[in-house]
């Protein structure tokens, strides 16, 4: 049974780790998320808590996160800047998403013993880069071209769209046992959630922009978002994320659909204030932080030997297939070597895995409920690959030269 008491003290502590690990990032470069989640293993190891009593909360915890965090990573994209290097971004994204998700597959298996369509099912679920938030704690590390920067966070962005869509595609075909249908049932979850995203937004723009100054317009704007994600998971399971992002986006550019749509004129642009970007920011850093925080937990006390070993297994083939695909992402593209080793090794996973697993076991496939446990290996192995990876390849001395950035890459929301 959860102890309040102790959740409180343990919420409280994790706001406190979360920020300190950001300032030794800061002096480091060592990404917050590992000092997250060894607090967490912490807190199970001197026995504060047992994670089995948290594992009923993961995906409710998992869901609120990735609304939060793809709402936050809408609202930081740079369209002008997304737009020059889209073709590109989404090649790449594609071909790591379509790769990882036919190399665990493969592994689900022969190795696991899983039904092919579960297989890919797991597969596409385990496929997308982390979230947005959480892979610029590596941006952050790397020492190289902006361009680089921006391949690695952009496609964290996509890569949960194409996840999404692959695995709302192999649920129909799992429930239906017909491949050819599933085509419109897709198609039907990226249009609501777009649809709802984009159209929700230029009218929150407005009312925004007509009760600009006064009290609580952040609250009003987080509760329209879950509304919002309620209703689109409601039409179409998986469509409340794609809304989560397209919101965000328009959110996000004010400024810039103001002046296309006509919404205002120009010396009167529909913006989004500065305030409520920093309060999205912060609150989104507290959730990702007790998220990993709470993994760290459930990894102590959950992880059985053949969980860890299908894991490493799965985290392994993650960073095999992610080499040519990126390579063939990048043909004709020439990048420092250490730009392309960056590109290689910054493949950490997060919640997205989590919540759509979570979409699969509401589906039907109850199955899939018991494969949570190598799902917290992969996503442990993950980031601490990335992170030891990244700090070897980004090591001190002969700091390449990099671009001018034109994209800022810190926690808080931009100025």
């Amino acid at each position: 049974m959860l102890n309040p008491v102790t959740i409180i003290g343990i919420i409280g502590a994790t706001a406190i780790v979360g920020y300190i690990a950001n300032l030794i990032f800061s002096k480091t470069r060592i990404p917050d998320v590992i000092w997250l989640l060894v607090f967490g293993l912490a807190v199970a190891g001197l026995g504060l808590v047992n994670g089995n009593i948290f594992l009923p909360v993961v995906p409710l915890v998992a869901s609120i996160a990735i609304v939060m965090l793809s709402l936050d990573s809408g609202l930081r994209t740079k369209v002008a800047e997304f737009r020059k290097h889209i073709p590109r971004t989404f090649l790449l994204a594609i071909l790591c998403v379509v790769f990882s998700t036919l190399g665990i597959a493969a592994v689900g298996v022969f190795v696991i013993g899983l039904d092919p369509v579960i297989a890919l099912i797991f597969g596409a679920a385990l496929s997308a880069v982390s979230s947005a938030t959480t892979v610029r704690s590596f941006v952050e590390n790397i020492r190289g071209k902006t361009e680089t920067k921006m391949y690695i966070e952009y496609e964290s962005m996509l890569s949960d769209l194409i996840s999404i869509i692959l695995v709302m595609f192999f649920i129909g075909v799992y429930v239906t046992h017909a491949a050819g249908i599933q085509i419109f049932g897709v198609l039907l979850s990226v249009g609501v959630g777009a649809g709802l995203g984009f159209g929700a937004g230029l009218i929150w723009l407005l009312v925004l922009n007509r009760i600009k100054g006064r009290p609580f317009d952040y609250v009003a704007t987080l509760g329209l978002v879950f509304i919002l994600y309620f209703a689109a998971e409601t039409i179409s399971s998986g469509a409340g994320i794609i809304m989560a992002i397209f919101f965000g986006l328009v959110l996000g550019q004010g400024k810039a659909f103001s002046r296309v749509l006509k919404l205002a004129r120009v010396e009167e642009e529909l913006t989004v204030s500065n305030n409520m970007k920093k309060f999205q920011s912060e609150i989104s850093f507290f959730i990702r932080a007790f998220f990993f925080v709470m993994l760290g937990i459930l990894a102590f006390t959950m992880i059985s030997q053949q969980y860890l070993i299908y894991g490493l297994v799965i985290t392994a083939v993650i960073i095999v297939v992610r080499i040519p695909a990126i390579r063939l992402a990048l043909l004709r593209r020439e990048l420092p070597k250490k730009d392309m080793f960056n590109l290689y090794t910054t493949l950490p996973r997060d919640l997205s895995a989590i919540v759509l697993i979570q979409i699969a076991v509401i589906a039907g496939i109850s199955s899939m409920a018991g494969l949570y446990g190598v799902v917290f290996v992969v996503i442990f192995a993950t980031v601490i690959f990335s992170t030891v990876a990244m700090a070897f390849f980004n090591r001190g001395g002969g700091r390449q030269r990099e671009e001018k950035p034109t994209v800022e890459y810190k926690y808080s929301a931009p100025q």
